[in-house]
């Protein structure tokens, strides 16, 4: 069976300007193109203000997703990482 692999950062910002400089002042070593960084989305509120900053990448396989997230785990205290989520998801290729 083949697999399919995301892994997303999360991070609350208070508009899409901060979540671009964000994204932009990230270490280019998690966008090398093994990752195969996909882009990014916004959560708005019912009141159209930005409630987080997403980034997707689109490993071809388990190793690669494990290492994008080792790089992510090893810098997790370093301020640009504060308060951010990690999502790891792993869904069959043929329910996509």
């Amino acid at each position: 069976m083949e697999w399919l692999y995301a892994v997303t950062v999360i991070r609350k910002m208070s508009s899409l300007d901060d979540g671009h400089l964000w994204k932009d002042m990230l270490p280019d070593k998690i966008f090398q193109e093994q990752f195969n960084f996909d882009g990014w989305e916004v959560t708005v509120s019912e009141e159209n203000e930005v409630k987080t900053y997403e980034l997707f990448w689109y490993p071809k396989n388990f190793d690669l997703a494990n290492e994008l997230l080792g790089l992510l785990h090893g810098m997790r205290e370093h301020t640009l990482f504060e308060i951010c989520d990690y999502k790891l998801t792993v869904l069959p290729k043929d329910t996509a």
